[in-house]
């Protein structure tokens, strides 16, 4: 069976219990009170504008053009920074970094160098304007060609000139060669010097057996006979390019004193010289 509590421990628990009642009161009502100062604080502060902004106009909204007054302070503010000073910066009591350690501090490693371009000839530095030297190299090239071609034309044109005036030089010497055997074999007999005359000769065929006395003796005879020789001139010559030797014609217009007549010469090149192997008539 319970032992039934006395009232007044009843009561007094009960009033333990209630006694920090009044506490919480006194808390909820200091706090009502301070929020509702703060109210009271920001309405007022909502009704009654700052000072600044009670002397800056009302920009909430957008207004264009803007009016004076932001121009103005627009430039207020850049007097005002042009006319503050510039804080020097302090001195460093540190020595100037150097280009190897700057990295190093900024905790990075020194990039390697690039490495140099190989040069095209070893002991010759680099062209610095390879495009300008391509060019000289090119024109250079174009140069020597065109020169070598001129060389070559000039070469050709050489060996045509001498292809085609070798024969005619050819020709030529001969020709120069048995006049001057015709000349100097009747101007003997003009001067008639008849011993000098034979040397001219070579007898062959009709006169293959004449001798220098049988010569001389016969010449004797037509000065005799038809006068001296007066004068004498080269009616033609063979025709070297058309007449195939050994022997060749060749005829002389003679005018004696008596007799005018023309000589038949065969002639003959005998090495480098002609000679004459037989005749008509002295």
């Amino acid at each position: 069976m319970q032992s039934p509590e006395p009232a007044g421990a009843s009561q007094g628990s009960g009033q333990s219990q209630r006694e920090p009642e009044p506490t919480i009161a006194a808390d909820s009502l200091s706090a009502n009170a301070s929020g509702g100062a703060a109210r009271q604080m920001q309405e007022r502060a909502r009704e009654e504008p700052s000072p600044a902004a009670a002397a800056e106009p009302a920009t909430s909204d957008f207004v264009y053009p803007p009016p004076p007054a932001f121009y103005e302070r627009l430039a207020l503010e850049e007097e005002r920074r042009s006319a503050r000073p510039a804080t020097p910066a302090p001195p460093s009591s540190f020595p100037p970094l150097t280009s190897a350690e700057a990295p190093r501090r900024a905790g990075k490693a020194p990039s390697a160098p690039p490495a140099p371009s190989p040069l095209p000839y070893p002991g010759r530095p680099a062209d610095p304007d390879p495009v300008a030297t391509a060019r000289r190299r090119s024109r250079r090239i174009i140069w020597i060609s065109l020169g070598i071609l001129a060389l070559a034309f000039f070469a050709c044109i050489g060996v045509a000139i001498w292809a085609f005036a070798g024969p005619f030089n050819q020709l030529e010497q001969q020709y120069n060669g048995l006049t001057a055997l015709v000349n100097d074999y009747y101007g003997d007999i003009q001067r008639q010097d008849y011993v000098h005359a034979f040397q001219d000769l070579q007898p062959e065929g009709f006169h293959a057996h004449l001798t220098q006395q049988e010569f001389v003796q016969e010449a004797h005879d037509f000065d005799t006979r038809y006068g001296p020789l007066l004068s004498y001139s080269i009616r033609s010559l063979p025709n070297f390019g058309l007449e195939e030797g050994p022997t060749y014609t060749v005829e002389v217009d003679v005018m004696r004193s008596h007799l005018s007549y023309t000589v038949l010469l065969t002639v003959r090149q005998v090495g480098n010289t002609w000679k004459i192997v037989d005749f008509d008539r002295i």
